[in-house]
């Protein structure tokens, strides 16, 4: 039973345990079977499910050592600094070739918002896992909106929550750019554009941070991350995090 504790051990444990579950979507994605395409034969008549919804894929990226990362955003005119998610919009493309590999609703955004994300965090931050797909895991949501959002399109994962799509990606130092001990954090910068963590809990780990982002931080407590994300996409990143990370 939820204590109302928040932990980012409960949220790796729900993630690990919820794996097996998805094993059947991840097939879907390596298939060398092409299925018969049920849903583009229903949307000769109507359109697509994911044109009916903003449908995005983000990634809580844990460092076991340093903990969740975050993206300082301060290009937002109508809010104030605040920090994000790695993700954004899952694509037509993405969500087009996905459907030519599965029959299910289910299987089709997990396969396309899987890919969002990956493609998103690369563009956003430099960390690549665009071919391991399976390192983002779905991360278990326990909550009512699937329903009320889309009425009409109840197969669908338990990893959405208000057209989002949450993903638990583990890194290490690896999965990071690093720089030369000889070489400076500012040398470094200036010549690859890179930038290190503004909290300087990170050691040499650097980020290639996209234009949107001007910084980057990890943190250790989840509670603190959920007031930290309160401003990312009007709260319900924050609010999926509280869901994911509750005991």
């Amino acid at each position: 039973m939820a204590d109302g504790s928040l932990s980012f051990e409960a949220l790796l444990s729900k993630c690990r345990q919820a794996e097996a579950a998805e094993r059947d979507i991840a097939a879907f994605a390596t298939s060398n079977d092409t299925p018969t395409n049920e849903a583009n034969k229903a949307t000769q008549e109507s359109q697509p499910f994911w044109k009916e919804h903003d449908f995005r894929g983000f990634a809580f990226v844990h460092h076991r050592e340093h903990g969740l990362l975050l993206l300082k955003c301060t290009r937002k005119l109508t809010k104030p600094v605040h920090y994000q998610l790695p993700g954004g919009h899952v694509d037509d493309f993405e969500f087009e070739a996905a459907s030519s590999q599965t029959n299910s609703k289910r299987g089709c955004l997990q396969i396309a918002a899987r890919r969002g994300c990956a493609r998103e965090l690369f563009e956003e931050t430099g960390i690549d896992v665009r071919s391991q797909l399976g390192r983002l895991r779905p991360v278990p949501l326990e909550n009512d909106s699937v329903g009320e959002d889309h009425p009409n399109q109840l197969d669908l994962p338990n990893n959405l929550f208000k057209s989002r799509v949450f993903y638990m990606l583990e890194v290490a130092d690896s999965d990071f750019f690093t720089r030369d001990e000889s070489s400076s954090v500012s040398h470094a910068t200036q010549q690859e554009g890179l930038s290190a963590a503004e909290n300087g809990t990170a050691g040499g780990l650097m980020l290639k941070l996209s234009v949107e982002h001007a910084g980057f931080r990890f943190e250790k407590s989840a509670d603190a991350c959920c007031d930290l994300l309160q401003h990312h996409s009007g709260g319900k990143v924050s609010r999926a995090l509280r869901m994911a990370c509750t005991i």
